[in-house]
């Protein structure tokens, strides 16, 4: 009995691995049906004229191969301080890249780190001087791994995009800190500008955070679903005659982190009161990409977005290819994501494809209360530690005024 019984389930059991597997068949081919119907995903962009725009296809192409899940990788300040002071292996140690101004860099650093101001650094004495620290670096027997620092997280994203961009990422890991300069030090006098969470606020109604704190309570928080329109083309780039993809994509960050009169960065407040000052003219496009992974953050665009937000996905693929060419050309483009950090991604890319775009200063966190936001409550936990700071180094001659 026993025998027949094992003999029946193990029968069962064959015939429903047998099902399973052609049922799998069966889907793969419908797959491969429709995948042949459907015309391909062109490997590249062209303006409204029909001509091929070069320098937008490269910049494309090299922000597709950037495969940062984040858009970047990012550092933990424990990790780091492993690395630079407990293994005593100079093995592990990276090459750390301060990105601040020589002012603040001379005021207190992380020991050992490098100064190249970030509007610098796609200037070619810039890279020369970058290529020069790895290869001592490298002779050394150090880690292949560059760590960018700013401040906060904003700068350091824009310039860890570029790097990866450039291709400094094929033999040398880049990442930045996660929460920056902030997330390594406590005082306040090194590395200024962290998140600082609120209780009140402005009693007219208008939601504004008092001095020194980061999240406002704007309301209402949008649920309407913008639908995104054509778009005008993409822009004419002509930053350089050279053809090869790494000055094209050197000149076109040079372009950006170079223009003192744009800041890629704006406050809640300043976003706020452009789009409540009653002059449409002047609102930004705003675009929201905090469905970076639709398992984890299902839907967050519908459940409330920052109000007139088109969603967007972080996913380079679908964004670059397919979407960019509702992008407006004629104003400025607002971005933003949970933390701010994804966002800076997107942010650098999109300047360097040449719109104006700018980053929302620690995402939809420092616009509002509302529960779409509370996984920012988590932030005060960030600015617990204290490592070693180096102070009134002397200057690195590379390193520029702001």
């Amino acid at each position: 009995m026993i025998i027949r019984l094992r003999s029946r389930r193990g029968g069962l059991a064959k015939l429903i691995l047998s099902v399973s597997i052609i049922f799998a068949g069966i889907i793969t081919a419908i797959l491969l049906i429709i995948k042949a119907l459907l015309p391909p995903a062109p490997p590249y962009r062209e303006d409204v004229s029909g001509q091929r725009t070069d320098e937008f296809n490269v910049i494309i192409n090299a922000a597709i191969a950037d495969q940062a899940p984040f858009g970047v990788f990012l550092k933990e300040p424990s990790d780091l301080y492993e690395a630079l002071f407990v293994t005593h292996s100079s093995s592990d140690d990276p090459l750390v890249l301060d990105i601040r101004s020589s002012e603040e860099y001379y005021n207190g650093h992380i020991p050992g780190a490098i100064n190249i101001y970030w509007r610098d650094i796609a200037k070619k004495k810039s890279l020369d001087y970058l290529n020069s620290e790895l290869a001592k670096h490298a002779e050394a027997g150090k880690k292949n791994q560059i760590v960018v620092y700013h401040n906060t997280q904003h700068e350091q994203g824009w310039v860890a995009t570029f790097l990866n961009m450039m291709d400094y990422d094929k033999d040398n890991m880049v990442e930045v800190i996660s929460w920056g300069l902030a997330a390594w030090t406590q005082d306040e006098t090194v590395a200024p500008g962290r998140w600082k969470e609120c209780t009140e606020w402005a009693s007219d109604g208008t939601g504004i955070s008092p001095p020194g704190c980061s999240r406002n309570n704007y309301s209402p928080i949008d649920k309407v679903r913008h639908p995104r329109v054509a778009g005008k083309g993409w822009p004419i780039l002509e930053n350089t005659s050279s053809p090869d993809p790494h000055e094209i994509i050197r000149a076109a960050g040079d372009r950006w982190f170079s223009d003192k009169d744009f800041n890629p960065g704006i406050t809640a407040i300043e976003l706020h009161a452009l789009l409540n000052d009653d002059d449409p003219t002047n609102d930004p496009y705003i675009l929201s990409n905090r469905d970076i992974f639709s398992f984890r953050f299902f839907d967050s665009y519908n459940r409330g977005h920052i109000p007139g937000a088109h969603p967007v996905s972080l996913g380079k693929e679908g964004l670059m290819i397919n979407n960019s060419d509702f992008l407006p050309t004629d104003r400025p483009i607002v971005v933003y994501c949970w933390l701010g950090v994804s966002q800076q991604y997107m942010a650098a890319v999109l300047n360097m494809l040449g719109y104006r775009a700018m980053s929302l200063d620690w995402g939809i966190s420092s616009w509002s209360t509302h529960n779409i936001v509370v996984i920012q409550k988590r932030m005060a936990n960030r600015y617990t530690n204290d490592y070693p700071i180096e102070r009134n180094k002397q200057q690195n001659k590379q390193a520029k005024k702001p």
